[in-house]
């Protein structure tokens, strides 16, 4: 059965491997096995009209080839990637161009059928085991009552957790290094991972563990969902963590290769300081703090334990351009997570759209504090534009649908995304930071008093 899978799918003859080599062959050539049948990939891009038999609200092969084999007569399936939606077809004859994936349906010898029965089975036990230990993680670790308020800035990330490259191990490290570095002043970093390694290694420098967390159907990790249970968890008690007698706290995602130094914290204070009173009056429902990085090559020697160390490493890079943001300070309040667009981390034009959004609301504050926020990125193996560089969902963010408009985003929604749009700026003077209004922006704005 083996031999005469591999002669009908072009393998060559497959003496000597086992189970297991076939059967990623067999569905690295677009085959899925599900029960006693094989559904084999017949076309991509094209639509087989007619001969439905149902239709499931779902992308996923083997659901949508489950659903298949317990309905009399149908022989395959038509999958809509883009929608989340395929079909039940009973016969897949005439083809039209369209967004669909066709397989068709056929038995399989019942040795076959076992191997990748067992194969199923084994990876539902793994399965099991992973939620069983995700559940018991839970998040670590768990700071006492009222703490995660008694600061200024909640700031969360995620890593590449498959890497082999040293660089951006190193790199990940030492942003758990960078947000230890800063908690004595107000700083709680978080972590949204599912690596056991990745983990216990943020536990170890008070950061704070998220196992569970929504993502793409390519597994990357939602934004909003970050946004609201950071949120969630520091805000169950709002006299502590919300307004408070002028005050606020910020919550920030930031990509998981920068590291900063304490200018972010004096920036944030200065801000506040500033901005407490409108925001609690309500007459501001919030401010969006964003800044230019700067690039630096990192390698797994160098060491950035101090922010003399960092800063030292920043004077051998060079400021990146202005349409690449990599942090997004919000003040608690300043947005409603829930009408966010679908947006995922790590991929493009998201950063552009949160900058553009904030730019045309008159209710939120837009502030480009690259001059005194030190965002530096430790750049390696993968270069300073990665997010322009990844798999299959590199597109999802400029195809994400937006719950506010009940649409896709579209390009004009981020074509005022970069840091100079930023209604005001802050700089150092004399030692001290300053606020400013970048006047061809701000409109009637004014930097409160």
């Amino acid at each position: 059965a083996f031999a005469a899978f591999a002669d009908n799918h072009g393998m060559g003859p497959v003496v000597g491997k086992d189970h297991m080599d076939l059967m990623q062959q067999m569905l690295d050539t677009g085959v899925a096995v599900v029960g006693k049948y094989e559904y084999k990939l017949k076309s991509r891009d094209q639509d087989y009209m007619g001969y439905d038999l149902g239709e499931v609200n779902s992308q996923d092969v083997e659901l949508c080839a489950e659903k298949c084999n317990e309905t009399p007569g149908c022989m395959g399936i038509s999958i809509a990637p883009k929608i989340g939606h395929c079909w039940l077809k009973s016969k897949m004859d005439y083809a039209t161009p369209n967004e669909r994936d066709a397989y068709i349906k056929t038995e399989i010898s019942a040795e076959l059928a076992g191997a990748f029965a067992a194969k199923n089975a084994l990876e539902k036990k793994k399965d099991a085991k992973a939620a069983a230990e995700r559940a018991a993680f839970k998040e670590l670790p768990q700071p006492p009552r009222g703490m995660l308020c008694d600061h200024i800035l909640n700031i969360f990330t995620t890593f590449i957790e498959g890497t082999t490259d040293s660089r951006k191990i190193a790199a990940q490290a030492n942003v758990l290094k960078s947000f230890e570095r800063l908690r004595p002043y107000g700083v709680q970093g978080w972590l949204f991972t599912e690596s056991d390694a990745w983990a216990q290694k943020a536990a170890g420098h008070h950061v704070i563990v998220v196992r569970q967390f929504a993502k793409n159907p390519y597994g990357t990790p939602m934004l909003s969902f970050m946004y609201k249970h950071v949120q969630e968890k520091t805000d169950a008690h709002k006299t502590t963590c919300g307004i408070l007698g002028g005050g606020f706290v910020f919550d920030s995602y930031t990509n998981g290769d920068i590291v900063y130094t304490m200018g972010l914290v004096d920036t944030l204070k200065e801000i506040k300081k500033i901005w407490s009173r409108d925001i609690a009056a309500r007459k501001r429902q919030g401010i969006l703090v964003v800044g230019k990085r700067t690039n630096v090559e990192f390698y797994t020697t160098d060491s950035l334990d101090s922010d003399q160390q960092v800063q030292a490493k920043a004077r051998k890079g060079t400021v990146f351009q202005n349409d690449a943001e990599d942090y997004f300070i919000y003040s608690r309040g300043a947005r409603d997570w829930n009408m966010m667009p679908h947006f995922v981390v790590g991929r493009r034009a998201y950063d552009n759209w949160l900058v553009d959004n904030a730019f045309h609301d008159e209710t939120i504050d837009l502030i480009d504090a690259s001059n005194t926020i030190l965002a530096l990125h430790l750049t390696a193996s993968d270069g300073n534009s990665a997010g322009h560089k990844k798999g299959a969902d590199n597109n999802h963010n400029i195809k994400a649908f937006n719950p506010a408009t009940a649409n896709p985003v579209g390009p004009h929604e981020w074509d005022n995304g970069r840091t100079d749009h930023a209604h005001f700026f802050t700089k150092y003077k004399s030692g001290r930071i300053e606020l400013l209004l970048r006047s061809r922006n701000a409109g009637s704005r004014q930097i409160p008093k």
